[in-house]
């Protein structure tokens, strides 16, 4: 999987508004740990069932190998922003406690308004 910094432009496809990164991550670059909300796997859990831009393959995790996925997560903020993160978000959160940018947890935690 290709490693973009959260919350720089997203460019993977066409899109009608602009969107941003987030959980994009490879080892070698840095990425925040921590603690997250309760409730933010339980959310992306139910995101993730809607995966926009799924593959024919898989990403595997870098870190542990053992983790797959494919597609990604779209969520759009109350004040409009749009997020893409891969479905891998979910494994790197729970298995290697990545804490995403807070913004986007608030975005997740809302009620869901996946963008259709």
């Amino acid at each position: 999987m290709t490693y973009y910094p959260d919350l720089s432009p997203y460019q993977y496809t066409v899109v009608d508004q602009p969107m941003v990164n987030v959980g994009w991550l490879e080892p070698g670059e840095y990425f925040p740990r921590g603690p997250v909300p309760v409730h933010l796997v339980d959310a992306l859990l139910k995101l993730g069932t809607r995966p926009r831009n799924r593959l024919r393959g898989f990403h595997f995790c870098g870190f542990c190998s053992h983790y797959r996925g494919t597609g990604e997560i779209h969520v759009v903020s109350a004040s409009g922003i749009r997020y893409a993160a891969p479905m891998l978000i979910i494994h790197y959160i729970f298995a290697h406690r990545y804490r995403p940018p807070a913004e986007f947890i608030d975005a997740v935690l809302m009620p869901v308004k996946a963008i259709a």
